[in-house]
């Protein structure tokens, strides 16, 4: 899983550092059907983490088309085999 988002947090991380937590919040609230996300604190350094990541905003257009297009590239999920 670590690599996968690897993948998709490598465009994000090359422009401007962020954390993991940080590049999926933002990923989360890019989308209009999202009012709020709620994410997991268990200590002051989180806090300021996912609060940081409300200053940076919403991602572009252009970011959300390059995750669609590194998500139409890729397969993530394992298929039984009968």
């Amino acid at each position: 899983w670590a690599t996968a988002f690897e993948l998709f947090a490598k465009p994000f991380r090359a422009r401007e550092p962020q954390t993991s937590a940080q590049i999926a919040l933002r990923f989360c609230l890019s989308h209009p059907a999202v009012t709020c996300a709620i994410p997991g604190m268990l200590n002051p350094e989180q806090v300021l983490e996912n609060t940081l990541a409300s200053h940076l905003g919403s991602l572009a257009h252009d970011d959300i088309s390059v995750l669609k297009d590194i998500y139409a590239q890729h397969t993530f999920f394992v298929t039984q085999r009968g």
